[in-house]
């Protein structure tokens, strides 16, 4: 499964992005319950670090009027603070700078 999201992370920045992918890859983090939380972050830390500055880059830049409207950005987003949500509140196994690296992104550009 690892593998799979990292593929589809690096398909981010293709545009025109696919409504494809941004379900692909929130059905993965969907499936991302306590017990699993732990392996998955740790395998995909990279690539949850991409997901995260691509949301700040989405969400600050200048693509706003590409996905203010659109249903699915807006799933993925709350897809994603879902996630996150539970990385802060329900797992104590994952270390904290693990934790403020993955949420508190510098910026965009990192």
């Amino acid at each position: 499964m690892e593998n799979k999201f990292e593929e589809l992370v690096g398909k981010l920045n293709i545009s025109p992005l696919s409504v494809d992918i941004l379900q692909q890859i929130s059905l993965i983090l969907k499936e991302q319950d306590n017990e699993h939380l732990y392996s998955f972050v740790h395998k995909s830390f990279d690539s949850l670090l991409v997901v995260e500055r691509w949301m700040w880059k989405v969400l600050s830049g200048d693509y706003y009027g590409e996905w203010i409207n659109e249903e699915h950005y807006q799933e993925f987003f709350y897809t994603f603070a879902s996630f996150n949500k539970n990385l802060i509140l329900n797992n104590d196994d994952i270390e904290l700078n693990i934790k403020t690296t993955l949420l508190l992104s510098v910026s965009t550009d990192q």
